[in-house]
C-alpha cells in the first residue's frame, strides 16, 4: 500500500493520523518511494490486532526517495566493509 492510498482510506474512515518518514535502513534499499511500512497506534502496538477508536491516532510511517538513496548508501558501505574484511582475514593467513 502506498501512503496515498493509506491516507484516502484512512480519511474516509474519519480516523485521525500523521504521516512519519522512516529511517534508513539497509532493509528499505530495494523498496519504492511512498510504500507504508508500517501503521502503529502511538503506543507502538501494531494495529492489525487492535480495535481502532475513532479517536485514537494512526501513525504511519512510509520510505521518501531520499530513505530509500540513504538505506542504499547504507547497503554499499556494508558490502564494503565486508570486502575489506575479508581481505584483512585472507592477508592474516597469508594467502
Amino acid at each position: 500500500m502506498n501512503i496515498e492510498e493509506a491516507r484516502s482510506e484512512l480519511e474516509s474512515l474519519n480516523l485521525v493520523f500523521s504521516e512519519i518518514e522512516e529511517s534508513p535502513s539497509i532493509s528499505f534499499a530495494n523498496m519504492k518511494a511512498n510504500k507504508v511500512t508500517r501503521l502503529l497506534l502511538p503506543n507502538g502496538k501494531k494495529i492489525f490486532n487492535n480495535t481502532i477508536k475513532s479517536d485514537q491516532k494512526i501513525w504511519i510511517y512510509y520510505l521518501t526517495q531520499n530513505v530509500i538513496d540513504d538505506s542504499k548508501a547504507m547497503e554499499r558501505e556494508k558490502k564494503k566493509f565486508k570486502k575489506t574484511l575479508f581481505k584483512k582475514n585472507l592477508n592474516r593467513l597469508n594467502f
